[in-house]
């Protein structure tokens, strides 16, 4: 189905750090309800890490690029223009990423990912303890690997963590689609229900839901969701730091 060429709504991804101000807020009339915003992503397709959504599409800018590369006239694997506009207030650290080459050839991992596993790395350094509820990490395919790796590495820390990620096969929209942002709750109920592991807490990324609503794709809430699988979903940003304390987070 051919998508209309016309302007569309890119929504920026605001992150708030230690070191950020109040500038970016004043200068683009943020409405937002953290303390600072110390980056904004204008541009940005990573798939289940940042993701613009695209407001009339409804979807994942990553989504929109891969199945509308005519409108970006470019076919390259994943969109290669990523904008970011900073306010820094206080003194910080700077790391220095490989390109993508260099990532690949020594980690198996392009820059963006080496970052989050840095964020995850550095949470992990400040949890306490590893004696928390068992977890399932439900995610797409495509990211499943990585977030095992990240998961593994908590495991290192805390031998007596139990945990696993499960990477839900998407039946809904087909076996092709393979980011978490179009994972269904319909497969995710159907693949984890009846799973003999499934741990006393579901953790799923914040993309796997409408923007800005506790909904997912085929309408269902996290209530419904909840419910049927007997469990609380905690709902994780895609950032290293997020993923983290979601794992380490003390819920009664």
């Amino acid at each position: 189905m051919a998508v209309e060429r016309k302007i569309y709504t890119i929504e920026p991804i605001l992150e708030e750090r230690i070191w950020g101000g109040q500038e970016l807020i004043k200068m683009f009339n943020l409405k937002t309800n953290l303390k600072n915003v110390a980056e904004m992503y204008t541009v940005i397709a990573i798939p289940d890490h940042l993701d613009c959504h695209v407001t009339e599409a409804n979807l994942p800018l990553s989504v929109f690029f891969e199945e509308n590369k005519e409108l970006f006239g470019c076919q390259k694997e994943y969109l290669p223009v990523r904008m970011v506009v900073g306010n820094q207030i206080k003194d910080l650290s700077v790391q220095v990423h490989p390109d993508d080459e260099y990532g690949m050839a020594h980690s198996h991992m392009r820059g963006m990912l080496r970052s989050t596993m840095n964020e995850f790395l550095s949470g992990l350094e400040d949890a306490e303890s590893g004696d928390v509820a068992s977890f399932t990490v439900a995610t797409g395919k495509a990211a499943e690997p990585f977030i095992a790796r990240l998961v593994a590495e908590a495991k290192k820390k805390f031998p007596q963590l139990r945990g696993e990620v499960v990477g839900i096969v998407n039946d809904f929209f087909g076996h092709s689609i393979t980011v978490s942002g179009l994972v269904t709750a319909q497969d995710l109920i159907a693949q984890l229900k009846d799973r003999p592991t499934l741990g006393e807490r579901v953790l799923i990324p914040a993309n796997m839901l409408r923007h800005g609503e506790g909904v997912f794709l085929d309408d269902y809430t996290v209530e419904q969701v909840e419910q049927a699988l007997g469990r609380r979903l905690t709902i994780s940003e895609t950032d290293g730091y997020s993923l983290c304390d979601a794992i380490f987070r003390q819920e009664p």
